[in-house]
């Protein structure tokens, strides 16, 4: 009877993990998909296009000429941006203001335009930076946060808040 009871109790025990495992990586594979599919939306948006557009306008920008630039962001094409992308991915700016709330607005509009993973010349451009004041952004960024690589970071940031409001 012990071992009966002893095997009834173990194949229970086995059969939970396994619909546990099953329930979680599920819900892992819903969350990817949800992933792209907030990615997809967010990449064929009307600010996300014309802010790609203004890039491949100035595809001959370099670190002498980015000053010169008719690219520049206007304030409520910033504001546009972050409004898409707090739809997009849950509120995700205002996500990073809680996390880090060291970083004032100059850093915030680099990380949002660090999303849109564009070389440093076209965020200079886009923030109405010199190719150096960007830079320094930056490091400013990378000090407050401690991300090392602000454009991976970020993205894996995002995945993870994602993946949070599943």
């Amino acid at each position: 009877n012990v071992h009966v009871v002893y095997l009834a109790f173990s194949l229970i025990i086995i059969l939970t993990s396994s619909i546990f495992f099953i329930i979680k990586r599920k819900r892992n594979a819903s969350s990817k998909e949800d992933f792209s599919e907030r990615w997809n939306r967010f990449a064929s948006s009307e600010i996300f296009i014309l802010i790609k557009d203004k890039c491949e306008s100035e595809s001959d920008l370099s670190a002498t000429n980015v000053s010169a630039s008719m690219i520049c962001l206007k304030e409520n094409e910033k504001m546009n941006l972050e409004k898409e992308i707090n739809h997009c991915f849950e509120d995700f700016v205002n996500h990073i203001r809680k996390t880090f709330p060291e970083l004032n607005k100059g850093e915030i509009d680099y990380c949002m335009i660090s999303l849109l993973n564009i070389s440093e010349i076209h965020k200079a451009a886009l923030l109405g930076l010199s190719y150096q004041g960007c830079v320094s952004r930056r490091k400013r960024v990378v000090e407050k946060t401690k991300m090392s690589n602000v454009n991976e970071d970020l993205m894996s940031l995002l995945q993870k808040h994602n993946g949070n409001i599943m």
